[in-house]
């Protein structure tokens, strides 16, 4: 093992390690190894709350179970209801989208970015999928210096880049997200 970008990392990232498993983040730069790394660590000390859990879940444990009510709690539950009525009043409409800009401060955003909904006999259902928009990305997601100012500057970014990797909307990879509330 090698001291590397603020991060363990192996020497023979990628290769088979004696139990036979491939090292899954070989395909990562040093700045995205930290991240990842620093990630699992605020996670195992309670720092991140639902969003690094879920984030983990998915792009470092590989979780391919949908995530449903029981992976948020009560206040983020009541947080996803506050923002799709409210948008629902607002619009008129019974299904539509929300995005990050119709968030409030009930419900991190990064938990389930844009997703899809629809109101129907007295339910909240979210039918989506948690991915990763490859047309957010920037030219510079694939330059390492670019990558090392991210982790200082905008490490959500970074992860977003990461994620993109992984689980992008267009790789058919994402979890889906299945969520179905009463609204009474």
């Amino acid at each position: 093992m090698c001291f590397s970008s603020m991060s363990l990392v192996s020497e023979d990232a990628g290769k088979k390690t004696d139990a036979g498993i491939k090292d899954v983040n070989s395909d990562l730069s040093g700045p995205q190894k930290a991240l990842l790394f620093a990630l699992d660590k605020a996670e195992k000390i309670g720092v991140g709350g639902t969003a690094v859990r879920l984030y983990n879940d998915v792009i470092q444990r590989g979780r391919t179970e949908a995530i449903t009510a029981k992976d948020l709690n009560s206040s983020e539950l009541d947080g996803l209801k506050e923002i799709v009525l409210a948008k629902a009043q607002k619009t008129g409409q019974q299904s539509g989208v929300i995005d990050y800009k119709d968030y409030n401060s009930k419900l991190d955003s990064n938990i389930l970015g844009g997703f899809k909904y629809k109101i129907q006999n007295n339910k909240l259902i979210v039918d989506d999928v948690y991915d990763f928009n490859a047309n957010r990305a920037d030219k510079f997601e694939d330059n390492r210096f670019m990558q090392g100012v991210a982790f200082l500057a905008n490490p959500r970014g970074l992860a977003a880049g990461i994620g993109r990797k992984r689980v992008s909307d267009t790789s058919g990879k994402g979890v889906p997200v299945k969520i179905e509330l009463n609204l009474e």
